[in-house]
């Protein structure tokens, strides 16, 4: 028989057990704390997320059984923990967490949360995976009451705390905005020296974007997709797409490396397949066009109706600085620190981020 868990007291179970940890000088003392702390530092991001969804649920409802994912389960006192995650903790996780956990906007739709409970015999990869798996279902199996489940999850924000944090302005100590255009200039000149396999560069090709709908007074939404996965959704065309008021106005396709006519070619058919007949080639330091020169291929499209254009990156920043003389470089970050966060770039890339930022706000 399954139980509800109630959103609205697990969101409050979290906040309290946040507050009694970052307030309280929390050491962890439960029997499950090495363990739980095996699962939060450890490699795997899903297993993160139902440790500490489970650990919630238990210490929300007592009568739930926390080794359960899916209401749909055969065992005693089954729950949504999905609702749970993408309800309460992912939230709270980029509210007062520092997305630590990973930044996951739905864990819970990865491979090792989509079975009605956790078990030795789901299908996992041997080795570190399993561990985690098995180190997992040990403490949610082992709750036995909902005090004791609200002992451990103060033990296991207390490990999450340990992680590193993915919000930039944790790790920025100068308030000064003021910082004139040439730091900007130098930040993104010092961001872009490393690719991180176009990361970077996606990164600033948003940044560009929200500036220039800032100088143009208009409400751009601007999207900076995971980076060589445009297209994986329906909702995506380009590495970057740009829309104002729901429609599509801008697509970009950024590249930091050696591509090619075809390469082209594949990024204009998406284009064109989402109802545009524009397209823009935002290119890196690292990146160059075989086969052909941009005025060329320029002419040959502009021929065949569509309007192509290619830009540098760094000079296309610049360029649309100039247009907001007054812009403020901590806004300038968190909106990097945003399309970092829903790009989802690697924890390198984002070390990078921090290394840049420090730099100029020093």
């Amino acid at each position: 028989m399954s139980v509800a868990v109630n959103s609205s007291q697990a969101n409050i179970v979290l906040r309290s057990a946040i507050t009694d940890v970052t307030q309280n000088s929390w050491v962890p003392n439960s029997l499950q704390s090495k363990q739980i702390e095996d699962v939060i530092l450890g490699t795997h991001l899903t297993y993160r997320y139902i440790l500490t969804t489970g650990l919630i649920a238990k210490a929300t409802n007592e009568s739930c059984n926390a080794v359960t994912l899916q209401a749909g389960s055969s065992l005693q006192g089954a729950y949504d923990a999905r609702s749970i995650c993408h309800g309460v903790l992912v939230p709270i996780e980029r509210e007062l967490l520092g997305g630590r956990l990973g930044e996951s906007n739905e864990p819970f739709l990865n491979k090792p949360a989509r079975y009605p409970e956790l078990s030795t015999s789901n299908a996992v990869r041997r080795g570190n995976d399993a561990r985690l798996l098995e180190t997992t279902i040990s403490v949610l199996s082992s709750l036995t009451s909902s005090e004791h489940a609200y002992q451990c999850l103060k033990d296991c924000v207390y490990y999450i705390f340990q992680r590193k944090s993915r919000n930039l302005s944790d790790y920025l100590t100068s308030n000064d905005s003021s910082l004139q255009q040439t730091s900007l200039i130098r930040f993104a000149d010092e961001l872009l020296s490393q690719s991180f396999e176009g990361e970077t560069c996606a990164l600033l090709v948003g940044a560009t974007y929200n500036a220039m709908g800032l100088a143009q007074s208009r409400n751009f939404d601007v999207k900076v997709h995971k980076v060589n996965q445009a297209g994986s959704s329906s909702k995506e065309v380009s590495d970057v797409d740009v829309y104002e008021n729901g429609i599509l106005i801008h697509t970009i396709e950024v590249k930091d490396k050696t591509f090619t006519l075809e390469d082209v070619q594949h990024a204009i058919n998406k284009a064109v397949m989402s109802g545009s007949k524009s397209l823009v080639f935002a290119v890196g330091p690292r990146g160059s066009l075989q086969g052909s020169s941009w005025a060329e291929l320029t002419q040959w499209w502009s021929q065949r109706g569509v309007n192509l254009y290619f830009v540098n990156v760094l000079e296309h920043f610049v360029s649309t600085l100039s247009s907001v003389p007054s812009i403020d470089i901590r806004s300038v970050l968190e909106v990097i620190n945003y399309h970092a966060d829903q790009s989802k770039i690697k924890d390198d890339t984002f070390e990078h981020l921090v290394q840049c930022s420090k730099a100029v706000m020093s």
